[in-house]
């Protein structure tokens, strides 16, 4: 067992793994999907034609840099995600819910908010 004090926290054990066990790990997260739901709300009115636009998007392909929230533990470079669907549900001309399948470690706010701007 080891022992070794650091800040506010005990390191009590570790297990060393091998580049076999570290390269499954890494492949698993490559086919892990995240579910979203989210409502939207449109500055601008939106009509029910040009919200349904957003389903037809499958496996898009995205590059985010990364988020501020982990860059104390992560390279910032960008990373290729992918969005596998969307569905769009219109509300009313200001309201949307949207139903989204991503890659695991997508950002959604950020990359969602500047897609909406075009539609």
């Amino acid at each position: 067992m080891i022992r070794k004090r650091l800040t506010n926290f005990f390191i009590l054990s570790y297990n060393i793994i091998y580049r076999q066990q570290a390269v499954a790990l890494k492949e698993g997260e490559e086919h892990k999907r995240k579910h979203y739901r989210c409502v939207i709300w449109f500055p601008s009115p939106i009509t029910p034609d040009a919200l349904a636009k957003l389903n037809d998007y499958k496996d898009l392909v995205i590059y985010q840099k990364t988020p501020v929230r982990v860059l104390h533990r992560r390279a910032n470079k960008e990373r290729e995600k992918i969005i596998h669907s969307m569905h769009a549900e219109y509300v009313n001309p200001h309201y949307a819910i949207l139903d989204l399948v991503t890659s695991a470690g997508t950002y959604v706010f950020i990359q969602f908010a500047a897609c909406f701007e075009n539609i």
